[in-house]
């Protein structure tokens, strides 16, 4: 009868194994997790990206500013550039009349000179000598007439060729000051248009490292979108597998705890082979925590050995969970098939990983006193379809 319930439940063990045990609701709770941290990095890359973006047009604008203001510097330096050529020809060519009135005033002055010369050398009888050469009377103021007009428009082309030669010495001052006026503001114009030119260069050097963060965040956002995606997907996955091996752990707890007991009645080993059950330190049932001090239901037995002891398996099955299990510390457990398993915890090691199928005997750990333990010691469960049981009946007690 025993052969036949052990084949019964080592059957319903090797059905069990074939469920993805992965899937668990710590496993989704996990996923869930890490897919509302991915979901706040998508949040914070994308408010960099549209940092980074509001950034780039405030820079744009303002380089669209800067452009708009050196091309008006631009037009204002080929417009005085214009007026100082034309300022630059005016003195060429009132220089050049300037050269030609003192050219005439010269020699006119040369012309004054020689006649200034020749009265000087034929003296006052000459000129009298002309004016007395008159056949009469009218003939005779004719001459002296004629000689006071020549002085006379001597003396006014001579007033009129200093004039002249006045006035364009004036114009060519007067343009000459224009001129420097022109070359300040050239200097002026020029210092604004490089001081617009570099604060460009400063903007666009600025903008080529928004471009560069623009296109890092915009990978990067596609990568945590698709890390996103394929969490999510996982979830779905887990989701999926939790469901089917509800529905499987569902169909397989048919068996009551009586019904559990009276097959496997006696049935598991003993799970420290070198100690004894007389080293049980404390019982199924009622109890006060020796840590917190309240009253509790223990929900199995504490054996007490030294640390490193090996554990074995109390029955073959399939490895659900090896690792840290709060409180329990170190734990692992064992699923048996037909909604029974047994839980070991408070391990210093697990030798075994989870989906490892065991055999009955088989070590699986060692005796240590992690989580809320007072020294080393086993705790041992058996649980039927997810609650606990009095192991006794099972370990022959």
């Amino acid at each position: 009868m025993r052969r036949k319930t052990t084949a019964i439940i080592l059957t319903l063990v090797l059905l069990i194994s074939a469920i993805p045990i992965a899937a668990t609701t710590n496993n989704i709770r996990e996923l869930q997790n890490q897919r509302q941290e991915a979901s706040n990095q998508v949040r914070a890359t994308l408010n960099n990206l549209t940092g980074t973006r509001n950034e780039m047009s405030a820079v744009m604008q303002e380089l669209m500013a800067l452009d708009e203001a050196l091309y008006e510097v631009t037009q204002d330096l080929e417009i005085i550039s214009a007026l100082l050529d034309n300022m630059l020809y005016d003195i060429e060519r009132t220089e050049a009349e300037l050269e030609s009135a003192r050219y005439d005033l010269d020699n006119q002055m040369e012309f004054f000179r020689a006649r200034l010369r020749l009265l000087h050398e034929h003296g006052q009888a000459g000129l009298w000598e002309v004016v007395f050469q008159a056949t009469s009377i009218r003939d005779f103021l004719l001459r002296v007439e004629h000689m006071n007009a020549v002085a006379a428009q001597d003396e006014r082309i001579i007033e009129d060729l200093e004039s002249s030669e006045a006035r364009i010495a004036a114009a060519l001052d007067d343009l000459a000051i224009q001129v420097e006026l022109l070359e300040r503001l050239t200097e002026q114009q020029e210092a604004v248009k490089a001081e617009l030119d570099e604060r460009m260069a400063e903007r666009y050097i600025v903008l080529n490292a928004l471009q560069y963060n623009e296109a890092y965040y915009e990978e990067l956002l596609e990568a945590q979108r698709e890390d996103e995606a394929r969490i999510y997907a996982a979830i779905v996955e887990a989701q999926r597998q939790e469901a089917v091996r509800r529905a499987e752990d569902a169909r397989l707890r048919q068996i009551t705890e009586q019904q559990a007991i009276a097959q496997l009645n006696g049935q598991f080993l003993w799970p420290l082979p070198t100690v004894g059950p007389n080293r049980i330190t404390s019982r199924y049932g009622p109890r006060t925590n020796p840590i917190t001090r309240r009253s509790e239901t223990h929900s199995g037995i504490d054996i007490g050995a030294p640390a490193g002891t090996p554990i074995v398996a109390a029955e073959a099955g399939t490895v659900i969970l090896s690792g840290w299990n709060g409180g329990f510390g170190q734990t692992v457990i064992i699923y048996h098939g037909n909604g029974v398993s047994t839980l070991y915890a408070h391990n210093s090691r697990n030798l075994v990983t989870v989906g490892q199928r065991v055999a009955r005997g088989e070590r699986i750990a060692l005796v240590g006193s992690t989580g809320m333990s007072t020294g080393p010691h086993l705790h041992f469960e058996v649980r039927i379809n997810g609650a606990h049981t009095n192991p006794n009946p099972f370990l022959g007690l």
